[in-house]
């Protein structure tokens, strides 16, 4: 399976992520560009539930020390630690591809 980058240029202009319920979609769509509703349309869009799902670099990484570990506030540096610079790009997509994959075949019912 082929998989493009994960992670955004810096070069490119972010796109705003709107967070709506079902009851909310129609007012949002009214509101948007006739492109944008277009747009929808074309796709046959209808609002539903989605998934989230998130994988720290540091997972992704394999790192052996964690950022954060619950319960300890004077024995273990909390969110002080740093990635490493410059991250390691190849092992980091690598992780990101196999994350996604294995989430593709958890939602098909497989187990991955």
């Amino acid at each position: 399976m082929s998989h493009s980058n994960h992670y955004a240029d810096h070069s490119t202009p972010a796109l705003p992520l709107h967070l709506l319920d079902r009851d909310g979609y129609g007012a949002w769509r009214a509101a948007q560009p006739a492109a944008a509703a277009a747009w929808l349309d074309a796709q046959g869009f209808q609002p539903a539930p989605g998934s989230v799902a998130l994988l720290p670099a540091e997972d992704a990484l394999a790192l052996a020390e964690q950022p954060n570990l619950p319960g300890t506030v004077a024995t273990h540096p909390n969110w002080r630690r740093r990635l490493p610079q410059p991250l390691p790009a190849e092992p980091l997509q690598q992780a990101m591809v196999a994350f996604a994959d294995a989430r593709q075949g958890a939602g098909s019912g497989q187990l991955a």
